[in-house]
């Protein structure tokens, strides 16, 4: 299973995520996890692409957020 989720902010998208991963039993990715250093400094593309794909090669994931790159 493979589930992208994606919504405004406070749409209920982190929940939702939560809830199927804990009945389906598997990993979950919220991009504001991977988006932001813990002093809330942006990350590097690479960086977020890499942990991007790392989640994308298990065979079950839910990735849920709402951001979009621009070169």
């Amino acid at each position: 299973m493979k589930v992208v989720i994606i919504g405004h902010s406070g749409s209920g998208k982190s929940t939702l995520a939560n809830v199927l991963s804990q009945h389906y039993n598997c990993a979950v990715l919220h991009l504001d996890k991977i988006h932001f250093e813990s002093n809330w400094q942006e990350r590097t593309v690479s960086q977020m692409i890499s942990d991007i794909s790392a989640v994308m090669l298990q065979n079950h994931w839910i990735i849920e957020g709402n951001y979009e790159l621009h070169p």
